[in-house]
């Protein structure tokens, strides 16, 4: 803002029809008594020319100003910029971060310093999981080659990577991911069952069955859903094994499966267009038994939706994007260009519907608010009423990881043109501001 303000009094002396603010920045919104601003694409010349424009004029990078007001519940830092590599997940570890990229695997520390850590194989990371009481790391990835690319252009364009694997459910463990070099890569183990997995799901339980002697003693068992296409496939963590037990019997959906979330013994899936009920219950109380019953209740479409029908998300169907457990057996279904809140059992428990301003990826909930990150914003909405409270123009393509019971977040701006390059960004909460409204 100082630096418009100060570019402003030079250009006065040309005497401009228009400010470099009414220039770079246009409105969004002035109903709250104050302007949102965003990028004004047309006099970069971004609009009309595509991604590769865009990319091509910004980087692919560029951030928006926050919104103009008195009192901000967000605010948003640059920690890391023009790290060479796609940023594509993240997870907290302690006091540090794992990323995962198109080509392996880093520990970033929150202050722009990332530190491979090796496989024996190059892969592509499309989901982690640190899981600390187990002391084990999973992730959804893919083998990839990295060569060379030929021609002209080839400095610009960086390394050639080639996928040459397919994606499985890995594991590792946590205490290892510090000592591996390069000449004592990481293997890593495989589940069984989960080649061409794309998204998994876990959970940690407390449970007291009897033993032999009639008495009963609580365990904590960890559990893992991984999705196949249209497969469900549910695993048992044995600590002394140090290895999955995959679980009988699988489940079978009639679409792909898109979203998994895992709470207690049931879970919360997303199929098609539609949200549904998993129901996960021992069939004895064998405790190395590994005969389970699943079953799956649809939830009924909200009356809201029921017109809209199934489609992409740009073409205005209805697609789940997230679901959040708000506690007191409450959901918030997210599809999207809209919330609904329901029980466990799908019917809705409050008479007002959210209203995406545009179609968010990722979505965090931290009374009394909810946060969507989307790729041009982030949006803040009052659990009271719904209502908006702060719109943040900001390039978002991934949400990474919490840190500090939500006040501070991390997200990640990536691209590929002209090469792989990513920005991650620091998101504060404010709190204090939020409860006090």
């Amino acid at each position: 803002r100082t630096l418009v303000q100060l570019l402003n009094n030079m250009s006065e002396r040309r005497a401009p029809t228009k400010t470099l603010e009414e220039i770079f920045f246009s409105p969004l919104d002035a109903g709250h008594g104050h302007a949102v601003y965003k990028w004004n694409q047309h006099a970069l010349g971004l609009v009309g020319g595509g991604a590769a424009a865009a990319a091509a004029a910004t980087g692919g990078l560029g951030k928006a100003p926050s919104e103009r007001t008195g009192k901000e519940v967000l605010r948003t830092d640059t920690v890391a910029s023009g790290f060479a590599h796609q940023v594509l997940c993240g997870e907290r570890w302690g006091e540090r971060y794992l990323v995962g990229t198109h080509r392996g695997l880093f520990l970033f520390d929150g202050a722009d310093h990332f530190e491979r850590v090796h496989f024996a194989k190059e892969r592509r990371i499309v989901q982690l999981a640190v899981i600390p009481e187990f002391n084990l790391l999973v992730l959804c990835g893919k083998y990839v080659k990295v060569g060379l690319n030929a021609g002209f252009a080839a400095a610009a364009r960086g390394p050639a990577i080639t996928p040459a694997g397919r994606f499985y459910v890995m594991f590792f463990p946590l205490t290892q991911l510090t000592q591996s070099t390069e000449a004592s890569p990481l293997e890593g183990k495989k589940l069984q069952g989960t080649r061409n997995a794309h998204l998994f799901a876990h959970n940690t339980l407390t449970e007291r069955l009897p033993d032999g002697g009639g008495g009963g003693a609580p365990r904590s068992e960890l559990y893992l859903c991984a999705a196949v296409k249209k497969t469900l496939t549910f695993y048992r963590y044995d600590a002394a094994a140090g290895d999955f037990l995959k679980l009988k019997p699988a489940v079978h959906l009639d679409d792909i499966c898109k979203i998994v979330s895992l709470q207690d013994n049931a879970g919360i899936i997303a199929v098609g267009s539609r949200f549904a009920r998993l129901s996960l219950r021992r069939r004895t109380s064998n405790r190395a038994s590994l005969d389970y019953d699943v079953e799956v209740a649809d939830f009924p479409l909200p009356p809201e939706l029921a017109g809209s029908g199934s489609g992409s998300a740009g073409g205005g169907g209805v697609v789940p994007v997230d679901i959040l457990h708000l506690g007191n057996n409450e959901l918030l279904i997210c599809f999207n260009h809209a919330g609904i809140f329901v029980d466990l059992a799908g019917h809705q428990t409050r008479d007002y519907v959210l209203k995406w301003t545009v179609v968010p990826h990722s979505i965090v909930y931290s009374y009394p608010d909810l946060i969507a990150f989307s790729a041009t914003q982030i949006e803040v909405r009052t659990l009271l009423n719904g209502n908006l409270i702060q719109n943040l123009p900001v390039q978002c393509t991934h949400f990474l990881a919490l840190r500090n019971s939500l006040k501070h977040m991390y997200i990640s701006n990536s691209t590929s043109v002209p090469r792989p390059r990513s920005t991650i960004y620091r998101v504060s909460y404010n709190r204090d501001d939020a409860a006090a409204r």
